[in-house]
């Protein structure tokens, strides 16, 4: 593989969707299989966090790199390769994308975990269970390296979740935030004063703006 930005270039613009479109599958099996190896050559090397560093920091936003692919990163080939081989692979053969998808989402290293979830941002009508299951996740409004990913399933994807789960999520946003105290803390110290419980108003009179407006063309009337 040439790494000069004009061959990377010309693979990810005209190589890449050829191959998508002849065997999906198995361009996959091969992205997930390097992806994988680079994840284990990382945690070899003794990088600390490698998880993280890799699966999240890397790549804050699975939908966009923050580097040019004319910069020849393998880490980002390799991740949109995923990425993309696997939305190819659930167009064209849905229920072998399914089983794919279902595998990242259990998946022992973050990055394949975002993956799944950030495909189900497409495909999460046609894969209700596994919707059901991560858009469940609760937690991942406040876990930094999924939030990305679940907000964008919970826009794209809420109006295809069971009238239970609908009302769920419309409770949990009634709550507050999980982590109340750390935005009311924010608050208060961009204020310059000591907590109050005003701020802790405004803390959650914001996370349930924020999060009803990304459900709000499913909620009733």
């Amino acid at each position: 593989f040439r790494s000069d930005p004009y061959w990377v270039n010309a693979y990810c613009s005209k190589i890449l969707p050829r191959l998508e479109k002849i065997d999906p599958r198995m361009l996959l099996t091969l992205f997930q299989d390097h992806l994988e190896k680079a994840l284990s050559l990382t945690q070899e090397i003794g990088i600390e966090d490698f998880e993280e560093k890799v699966g999240y920091y890397w790549r804050m936003d699975i939908a966009f790199s923050s580097h040019s692919r004319s910069d020849g990163n393998i880490t980002d080939i390799l991740i949109e390769g995923v990425r993309d081989s696997l939305n190819a692979l659930c167009e064209v053969s849905p229920e072998i994308g399914k089983d794919k998808v279902n595998e990242f989402l259990h998946s022992e290293h973050l990055i394949f975990q975002r993956i799944a979830i950030h495909t189900l941002r497409k495909f999460g009508g046609q894969f209700s269970e596994l919707l059901q299951e991560a858009i469940s996740h609760w937690d991942y409004t406040i876990k930094s390296e999924y939030i990305s990913e679940y907000r964008g399933l919970l826009r794209d994807q809420y109006a295809n979740t069971s009238n239970e789960t609908k009302a769920e999520i419309v409770e949990k946003i009634l709550a507050g935030p999980p982590d109340i105290e750390r935005r009311t803390l924010d608050i208060a110290q961009l204020k310059k004063h000591e907590p109050t419980d005003d701020d802790r108003i405004e803390a959650n009179e914001r996370w349930m703006q924020f999060y009803f407006e990304l459900i709000k063309g499913s909620l009733p009337e």
